[in-house]
């Protein structure tokens, strides 16, 4: 709430799990539910599911 109160990007932190495909996705929608703009990557093969979690949102 302070961020979005001073303008901020909110941004969450790496999902370390990263055989956790399943995990990975529903923390997106969590993300994505409780207001963050976004989430940090650590592998390539993250982008496209991190995408389709917040296309909603982009389209806002």
């Amino acid at each position: 709430m302070a961020a979005r109160t001073n303008g901020l990007c909110v941004l969450d932190g790496v999902h370390n799990e990263i055989q956790d495909t399943a995990g990975f996705a529903v923390t997106g929608e969590q993300e994505r539910q409780m207001g963050f703009d976004g989430r940090a990557l650590m592998r390539p093969s993250q982008i496209e599911a991190r995408l389709s979690a917040f296309q909603i949102r982009a389209a806002r």
